[in-house]
């Protein structure tokens, strides 16, 4: 949570992703970019509830976290967002 803190006051969003341990399709995934930045990673992509064939795709490439829906970010951070 502190690191999340120190991020999030970079001004990023930080999405906690849960490590895959089997094929879920009920939940999103998040794709990171792979290069650990330090104990956080670069989101390259979300997929909203894939099929069972993806999912277990996404379990073997090894680079997708299950999206937790819990986020961390300031209010200045999303305030940016929204007046572009």
């Amino acid at each position: 949570m502190r690191l999340a803190e120190k991020v999030a006051k970079q001004g990023y969003l930080i999405a906690f992703g849960i490590k895959p341990f089997y094929p879920e399709t009920g939940f999103g995934y998040i794709k990171i970019t792979g290069e650990d930045k330090g104990g956080y990673y670069f989101v390259e992509r979300f997929t909203e509830k894939p099929d069972l064939e993806t999912a277990k795709r996404f379990l073997s490439e090894g680079n997708y976290f299950w999206n937790s829906g819990m986020f961390t970010f300031t209010v200045g951070t999303i305030d940016e967002q929204k007046d572009s």
